[in-house]
């Protein structure tokens, strides 16, 4: 027998809805109060606007275009999505987003941007983000020692004695020195030596 205004359920459908209904509250109401509330910097997104390519995350209206392009999504899954990076970013979790490592999933591909209906530079967005973190020591293992490589040898990686044999033996010319000079004068003036050395210390 249906009940008065639930026409075409019956009573065990009808039922069964609630209770999920009240579980689902429940376990969200749980979840909320296991959750410590989230430190919100309402200037961090001036920061970000104010950055070499993050002038455009102002238009970002979350439409999800960026998500739904993104190639990265597909072997990440839910826990790397463009649109919810974005929203933290216009919301002020500076905490948060730069201490997460799927900052630095980004591909670079740009097919976002090719997409987006708002011209949001996604990439370069992300790329101010991404510098933010790295001004705040958070950068991931493999980048520090890149980073550490380039202030050291002007390269992202040391050519040893075996690689130039192997290039000799293979017709290819020798590579260029890199002016270490021009180099060191460049971390300097970004801030990447220092950054280089602040990791270096918190390694043990």
């Amino acid at each position: 027998m249906n009940r008065p205004g639930k026409r075409g359920l019956n009573a065990e459908t009808v039922s069964s809805v609630e209770t999920g209904v009240v579980e689902y509250m429940t376990e969200s109401a749980s979840s909320l109060r296991r959750k410590k509330p989230l430190k919100v910097d309402p200037d961090f997104k001036n920061k970000i606007l104010d950055s070499p390519g993050g002038e455009t995350l102002r238009y970002c209206f979350q439409c999800g275009t960026c998500t739904a392009t993104c190639p990265v999504i597909r072997a990440a899954g839910d826990t790397y999505m463009v649109r919810k990076l974005l929203k933290m970013a216009k919301l002020g979790l500076k905490e948060e987003l730069l201490n997460s490592e799927v900052l630095w999933y980004c591909a670079v591909c740009h097919s976002c941007e090719e997409r987006c209906p708002q011209g949001v530079k996604v990439a370069e967005v992300l790329g101010a983000l991404r510098n933010l973190a790295a001004e705040e020591g958070n950068l991931p293992k493999g980048l520090k020692a890149l980073a550490s490589n380039i202030v050291k040898f002007g390269l992202s990686m040391e050519m040893s004695e075996d690689q130039e044999m192997w290039r000799e033996v293979m017709g290819l010319p020798p590579l260029s020195k890199p002016n270490l000079k021009h180099v060191r004068r460049i971390v300097e003036e970004t801030g990447l030596a220092k950054i280089v050395a602040e990791g270096e210390a918190d390694e043990p």
